[in-house]
């Protein structure tokens, strides 16, 4: 079982790190916004700020992974 926790800082690091590794390898925007934009959208879900019921225009204020 997987014993490592991750702050949300470290959470943020990491994604943008697999951003980084993803345009280095060659992948399109799309591509890479799609495949970390799922995980991204996971962690605010996680922290409270991304509810799938609410309209966009009514996410949680302060959101910092936006």
């Amino acid at each position: 079982m997987w014993d490592r926790s991750w702050s949300l800082a470290q959470r943020r690091s990491e994604l943008e790190r697999s951003k980084a590794e993803s345009r280095a390898a060659g992948k399109e925007q799309p591509t890479v916004d799609t495949d970390v934009g799922r995980s991204e959208r996971f962690t605010r879900f996680l922290i409270g700020h991304d509810r799938p019921d609410a309209r966009p225009d009514r996410q949680a204020a302060g959101d910092p992974m936006r």
